[in-house]
């Protein structure tokens, strides 16, 4: 069964987090990203892959990609056939 509530999720001690505003923005540098208004009210954690490209996380779940240089973030995609995790 789907719990309503669930348990709030910790991050890594250390990591970069947001809070995701009710608009689905997040705050990076001064500069507003869309991410999700589905989101809005929760918690992700940002993580920096190189200098000008961010990878966002809600849980464990990547759910976009910024790119700091364009200014523009971007869904993130995965083919069921890619392998993107390690075991």
């Amino acid at each position: 069964m789907y719990p309503p509530n669930p348990l709030a999720w910790d991050y890594p001690a250390g990591s970069r987090l947001a809070c995701v505003r009710a608009s689905g923005q997040i705050v990076v540098g001064h500069q507003d990203y869309g991410i999700s208004r589905a989101l809005a009210g929760e918690t992700v954690q940002i993580q920096e892959v190189s200098q000008d490209r961010l990878l966002v996380f809600y849980r464990c779940t990547c759910v976009r990609e910024i790119n700091l240089q364009k200014r523009q973030s971007y869904p993130v995609w995965f083919s069921r056939e890619q392998r993107v995790f390690e075991d």
